[in-house]
């Protein structure tokens, strides 16, 4: 069977079950609203609910690696760098869709 380059019989490290069509009941689950993203870290387990913002998949890795890698020495960031004619560099940080990268 091939894997399409996936490691066979790999475990994920979290689990992302993103449900763009399911709206949360605020009285029944005990949210603020019909959007929801959790995190549960004992479970690996990321639950997006109700928005079509595929950008929350990220988001939310990015929310698990800035808990995760500090402890392994590594200072996440979700930035860019440019390195100049004469080999400096300057580091530009920003939201997704803000230009660091153009």
């Amino acid at each position: 069977m091939e894997t399409r380059g996936f490691v066979t019989g790999a475990a994920p490290d979290f689990t992302i079950v993103d449900l763009p069509g399911f709206e949360a009941s605020p009285a029944r689950h005990g949210c603020r609203t019909k959007t929801v993203i959790a995190v549960d870290f004992v479970k690996r387990l990321i639950l997006i609910a109700g928005t079509s913002y595929a950008g929350e998949m990220k988001k939310s890795v990015f929310t698990i690696l800035n808990f995760l890698l500090p402890e392994a020495g590594v200072m996440p960031m979700h930035c860019s760098v440019n390195v100049g004619k004469a080999e400096d560099a300057a580091v530009f940080f920003g939201l997704s869709g803000t230009g660091k990268t153009t």
